[in-house]
């Protein structure tokens, strides 16, 4: 319901406001609303990871959080969007999506530490099984035959390694120039080729990201 005032009336609630507020009421105005606003979102990201968390623990398979969490992530998530609208934050548009995305996934760990220890112990279990190297990109070529040679620089041992790939790791057009120094990590495999009898390292296909991570962090020189 609307509240309808005279004139006099209006204008006295005007003075009482400035009174009370002091110098710089305007500036009050426009704070108080976006406070509130962060307020209600932080609360409602809140109850998401608690529910997310719960629903986790309660439908994972084999105490592994992958079984279950992402189609519980869209149940509770379905279940707050009328609110999450409500506050300006649209989970249906790729903005919106990412940030509740990185409010509730990207801080589980302080949402909800038992899980997260969780994931990590899945993800740790999985890598241990998998070949992998870390470093920064030296070079990318392409080959006759139109695969990528890649040179990759171990950031700890400073040792080379070569790899071979059918798919450029970056795009040389980019205008990221920063991207030979971010940290990047390749999950490979190892193929023996029968015509020089050596062995050699292929970035795997089919994996998550096409085997390949690049984190933009800035490697120490």
């Amino acid at each position: 319901m609307q509240l309808y005032t005279k004139p006099s009336q209006y204008l006295i609630i005007i003075l009482l406001a400035l009174t009370a507020c002091g110098p710089s009421p305007e500036s009050d105005k426009v704070r108080s609303p976006i406070s509130s606003l962060l307020k209600d979102t932080t609360i409602i990201y809140k109850s998401i990871s608690k529910e997310l968390c719960n629903c986790t623990f309660a439908t994972m398979r084999n105490n592994k959080p992958s079984t279950s969490i992402d189609s519980c992530y869209k149940v509770v998530l379905l279940k707050y969007t009328d609110s999450l609208k409500s506050l300006r934050v649209d989970p249906n548009t790729q903005l919106g999506e990412l940030k509740v995305y990185n409010e509730v996934i990207g801080k589980i760990y302080l949402n909800c530490r038992d899980l997260s220890e969780l994931i990590q112990k899945e993800i740790n279990d999985q890598n241990s099984n998998k070949l992998l190297f870390k470093g920064s990109i030296v070079s990318q070529k392409q080959l006759m035959s139109g695969e990528f040679e890649i040179v990759l620089l171990d950031n700890k041992t400073k040792t080379r390694q070569t790899f071979k790939s059918k798919n450029s790791l970056y795009d040389p057009s980019s205008n990221d120039k920063n991207i030979l120094s971010y940290e990047t990590t390749v999950e490979y495999e190892i193929k023996h080729n029968p015509k020089t009898n050596k062995d050699e390292y292929y970035i795997k296909e089919g994996a998550p990201s096409g085997g390949v991570s690049i984190h933009k962090v800035d490697v120490p020189k």
